[in-house]
């Protein structure tokens, strides 16, 4: 039993009575007693900016995935070096100042494409 916010217990609804509305996923696993959720849908390809190589862009989807640098090296076949310096172009290219405002500024650039806000 859990206790809800007004003291009241509530049993937990077994992971098989978990339905997610479409298109929107929801995965379960256990770890020790507890169960969580995962929900996930699906997003339309993101368009990257035609200033960056083929390369750059692989690698900018990679970046996204929260990859590091010696992961994206392994999965890309090639050096570390060369990774940090494609890191480095596309983030110069960009605008971005690092790593982790590169979805930001990608979201922003995607909407004013779009014809929203920037």
């Amino acid at each position: 039993m859990r206790r809800m916010k007004d003291g009241q217990a509530s049993k937990p609804r077994p992971a098989s009575s978990l339905r997610a509305p479409e298109p929107l996923r929801v995965t379960t696993f256990e770890a020790g007693c507890d169960t969580f959720a995962i929900l996930s849908f699906p997003v339309d390809e993101l368009k990257l900016p035609d200033a960056l190589s083929a390369a750059e862009k692989a690698v900018c989807r990679l970046l996204l995935t929260g990859a590091s640098n010696a992961e994206i090296a392994r999965q890309r076949r090639t050096s570390v070096r060369t990774v940090a310096n494609q890191v480095a172009a596309i983030l110069k290219k960009l605008g971005a100042g690092s790593r982790s405002e590169l979805p930001m500024v990608l979201a922003r650039r995607s909407s004013a494409a779009a014809g929203g806000l920037s």
